[in-house]
């Protein structure tokens, strides 16, 4: 059991490091014009990611970082001062794919020692979403009509999700989750009380609008494992 737990560890980080590695080099690229200087946070981006890199060849490296250490990444993200180096600087989805996205990625993966999702993934997190209409459609009280906008919600992310139209994760929940948000709640959400709806509602949760994975899917054979078992124990 302990080797089983070290092997998954080392995966796991072996991962999180080459994403690391091809997210900081995208970044790299995308900034290589301006000078690494403390003056611009084109600047600063750099020496952020040129230490993160070198932070990466230590032998004793581990996930995740102090977030003391990652404060320019963080601050640069938040403030979206870099908004404007998309291809298009006036479409919110360019901004999103080309400088956000990068940038929470690697938040995700250095401060929380997350995994992504990523598009391999894909089909187990449809098997999720199945699961929980599934728990959604055969509950033992009424659903109310927030839970029922929700459950259309899912069914149609499904359909996008298996015909391969939609990536994940989202930029924003609405418009066209508003189920999604009213079902959802910092106190817990309205269908906590289902079987087994809030389990799968925290993997489904994670993947679409927070772009991570489960840490026990090391793989896809991991994935589908721990999906079968949790339907099959629901």
């Amino acid at each position: 059991m302990a080797s089983s737990r070290g092997t998954s560890v080392i995966l796991m980080l072996s991962e999180q490091k080459d994403d690391v590695i091809a997210i900081s080099n995208y970044l790299l690229d995308r900034f290589s014009e301006y000078a690494i200087v403390d003056s611009s946070p084109e600047g600063r981006l750099q020496a952020q990611l040129l230490w993160v890199l070198d932070k990466l060849k230590e032998p004793n490296f581990s996930l995740p970082l102090p977030a003391e250490q990652l404060s320019t990444l963080r601050y640069i993200y938040t403030d979206g001062t870099l908004s404007f180096h998309a291809s298009d600087p006036d479409d919110i989805n360019s901004i999103f794919e080309e400088i956000e996205l990068p940038l929470v990625q690697l938040i995700k993966i250095l401060k929380k020692g997350q995994l992504l999702i990523k598009p391999e993934y894909y089909p187990h997190i449809s098997r999720v979403i199945e699961a929980l209409i599934f728990c959604l459609k055969n509950a033992t009280r009424v659903l109310s009509t927030n839970e029922v906008i929700f459950l259309k919600e899912l069914e149609e992310l499904k359909l996008d999700i298996d015909s391969g139209k939609q990536k994940l994760p989202f930029q924003s929940h609405l418009p066209r989750f508003p189920g999604y948000t009213a079902v959802g709640g910092f106190g817990g959400n309205s269908i906590d009380d289902i079987p087994k709806a809030k389990e799968l509602y925290k993997i489904f949760d994670g993947a679409v609008f927070c772009g991570n994975r489960p840490l026990a899917w090391i793989n896809e054979a991991a994935a589908k494992q721990a999906v079968e078992e949790l339907i099959i124990n629901s």
